[in-house]
């Protein structure tokens, strides 16, 4: 199937493909859940909730800015294609 019919299937999910391949990336996500585990043991039931609050703040927020990043890289790409094409 081609690419824009994949597109209009919906079949494509960039972000369900993108994997950091920073060497640091396993060691940074390690050290989240030891410190998660270190906060479980250490907070009573209402301040985890509100840590675990933060933390999903900071997920949602860095995830709009991934968003923004691809449409920018996005219309980016695009932009450099037309002035390829067009300068022919």
């Amino acid at each position: 199937m081609s690419i824009l019919k994949e597109l209009f299937y919906g079949n494509i999910h960039p972000g369900e493909h993108i994997l950091p391949t920073d060497s640091n990336y396993q060691t940074t996500a390690k050290k989240i859940l030891d410190e998660m585990a270190y906060w479980e043991k250490k907070l009573n039931k209402e301040d985890l909730d509100k840590l675990e609050d933060l933390y999903a703040l900071c997920s949602n927020a860095s995830a709009m800015t991934e968003e923004q990043s691809f449409i920018y890289g996005f219309r980016l790409g695009v932009l450099l294609m037309i002035e390829v094409f067009h300068n022919k």
